[in-house]
């Protein structure tokens, strides 16, 4: 007789830390060898003795499916109202084959994931080309030392000014404003110039990157631009002619935008020709007006004197903290003007919101004329595509949910949802654009220093019990508390100061696994037979989905009363010195249930 022990890891406290749960080494699937040989006799039967196994659990999805959200904006508090609120919470599924199904914990991590970067809408907070700048968002399963499942811990990165991409952005990546061509421009090293042969201005994009809203700095030289020429320097959201299908549309500006108003920027100063010996200089900005609609409305900088061309301004200089956008002049002095973004209420332009976090270089030339990019701090959003998805794509599966304005473009519903994509834009107007937050803002609860985000995240699980009012959330759908162990607290407090922000669950979430599993031998030669795949088999025995004490979870350990024998076959001596073990489900995959340690003993008798 002979007892055989087997582990996915040596026994002895020398391996004390050493990796379990990989190669050759996995709990479900491992090789073990003898140093010699192990001569099993002629007419030897085989048989599990024992088995002890660290089992995880399933989490069940709900039957309306699992849907949480993230919000970025103002802290929560009695005060808080939408009137200066420029962030909404935006509900995003965590996709499943269908409703009530169970998920490994660990799968339903992974989607998670999946769903929560597709979530965050916002540049600076989105998985960076660069994973060492920004790794984008996580959920990861949560354990604690003695590797007992303890929930969840979701994290997000709010990444610094350090991290911008400085970058001019190359010829590849300047459109034309209306896409319907691609000619009648020039970009030679960092200069932009429009083709004299041009018979009147054009208006160019750059596609490349977005503006980051973390101290993004866009200088832009006005080149050969003099006193008497017109021109305009701005910011835009993504704008174009096609959607994501390729179908032909006018997307140049939004459906309620007043197109009477003048060509639809986010932000723009202009050198406008008004009769005079040098141009005037107007300062624009896209708000509401006074209802749905939005439209071009100056900017009253200077106590309401504009400047004009006379001084010589050699640049333009755009820049965003947060919601706070600025914008500056310089000269040939080196003097520079501050146009707008001081603080001030009397200059201030409209704060960055949710509609336009990503914003462009756009820039209307005369035919001839050049601009040069001096700098642009871009961000380099892994897989970024101008237009949020796949020119020529046949599904939404082909949108990469990360620009959240070209996204509800792409969906076909811009003005849905009780006008709140509309009023998005216009919200802060109140007292003229004050209190907007820039990149070192101290919010309620939640003190920020330094260059980031001067935002609050939430993770919002649960309808809006604690929200102030509904204007924060899009939809009211949310359902995942219980799931991920958010029990007391539907919307999770942001977190203490840290890089990257983390919410763990608060409770242990249920959890239970009642998955049949199977000891498989493969290099044995006895026979079984699996009927559920009609094959053959080398399963040697099922493993209860109890144990005694009625856990399904966790260490269990397991004990046949009865072993059950299988006969070798073998008429001679086997020499063996390998021994190949799984644990398998009962379509014989490799089972995905286990972790840590796995010891099965073998009988074998005579």
């Amino acid at each position: 007789m002979s007892l055989i022990i087997t582990s996915n890891t040596a026994l002895g406290s020398e391996n004390v830390g050493v990796s379990i749960n990989s190669g050759l080494n996995q709990p479900s699937s491992y090789v073990n060898n003898l140093q010699g040989t192990l001569a099993i006799p002629p007419f030897s039967k085989i048989a599990v003795q024992s088995v002890k196994i660290n089992k995880t659990g399933n989490i069940t999805i709900p039957q309306g499916g699992l849907n949480f959200g993230f919000y970025f904006g103002r802290a929560f508090d009695d005060t808080a109202t939408t009137d200066y609120e420029t962030s909404t919470s935006i509900m995003t599924p965590v996709s499943v084959s269908e409703p009530g199904q169970t998920l490994s914990i660990k799968s339903l991590a992974v989607k998670t994931t999946d769903a929560f970067n597709k979530n965050l809408w916002h540049p600076n907070l989105l998985e960076n080309a660069s994973a060492t700048i920004n790794p984008g968002a996580s959920c990861i399963v949560h354990r604690n030392a003695s590797n007992d499942f303890v929930g969840f811990q979701f994290k997000m990165t709010n990444t610094s000014s350090s991290h911008n991409e400085t970058n001019t952005t190359s010829s590849a990546f300047w459109k034309n404003n209306d896409f319907g061509s691609t000619g009648g421009f020039n970009f030679i090293g960092s200069e932009l110039s429009a083709d004299a042969t041009n018979t009147e201005s054009i208006s160019l994009i750059g596609t490349q990157f977005p503006l980051s809203c973390v101290d993004g700095t866009w200088n832009c030289s006005l080149g050969n631009q003099s006193a008497s020429n017109v021109w305009t320097c701005g910011l835009t959201r993504c704008t174009r002619t096609t959607d994501y299908l390729g179908n032909s549309e006018d997307l140049t500006a939004p459906s309620y935008f007043d197109r009477s108003s003048g060509e639809f920027y986010d932000y723009v100063i202009q050198a406008r020709d008004e009769g005079g010996v040098n141009n005037i200089i107007r300062l624009y900005h896209c708000i509401g007006d006074g209802g749905v609609q939005t439209k071009m409305v100056e900017v009253p900088y200077n106590s309401g004197t504009p400047l004009t061309t006379a001084l010589g301004y050699t640049n333009v200089i755009w820049n965003i903290k947060g919601e706070r956008v600025s914008c500056s002049l310089t000269h040939g002095l080196g003097i520079s003007t501050v146009i707008t973004g001081t603080g001030t209420t009397s200059n201030n332009a409209k704060p960055v919101n949710m509609m336009c976090r990503f914003l462009y270089p756009k820039v209307t030339l005369e035919p001839g004329k050049n601009i040069v990019m001096n700098g642009f701090d871009g961000v380099n959003v892994k897989d970024f595509i101008y237009g949020d998805a796949t020119v020529g794509a046949t599904s939404k599966d082909n949108w990469l949910y990360k620009e959240y304005w070209a996204h509800i473009v792409n969906a076909g519903n811009e003005t849905n949802i009780g006008g709140l994509y509309e009023t998005l834009n216009t919200r802060n107007q109140v007292g003229g654009f004050a209190g907007q937050f820039g990149i070192s803002a101290y919010i309620i609860n939640y003190p920020i220093s330094g260059h980031t985000l001067g935002f609050a995240p939430y993770l919002v699980t649960n309808p809006i019990a604690m929200f102030p009012t509904s204007g924060f959330v899009l939809s009211g759908d949310f359902n995942s508390a219980k799931t991920y162990g958010f029990l007391d607290n539907n919307v999770p407090n942001p977190p203490a100061l840290a890089t990257p922000n983390i919410w763990t669950s608060s409770e242990v979430p249920t959890i239970k696994n009642t998955n049949s599993l199977f000891v498989r031998l493969k290099n044995m030669t006895f026979d079984s037979a699996n009927m559920s795949v009609s094959n053959m088999s080398k399963i040697l025995y099922h493993i209860p989905a109890f144990s005694n004490n009625g856990e399904s979870t966790g260490a269990l350990f397991f004990e046949p009363a009865q072993p059950i024998y299988l006969d070798l076959h073998n008429p001679q001596e086997i020499q063996m010195t390998t021994l190949e073990v799984d644990v398998v489900s009962a379509d014989e995959k490799i089972s995905g249930d286990l972790l840590g340690k796995t010891v099965i003993v073998f009988h074998i008798k005579q």
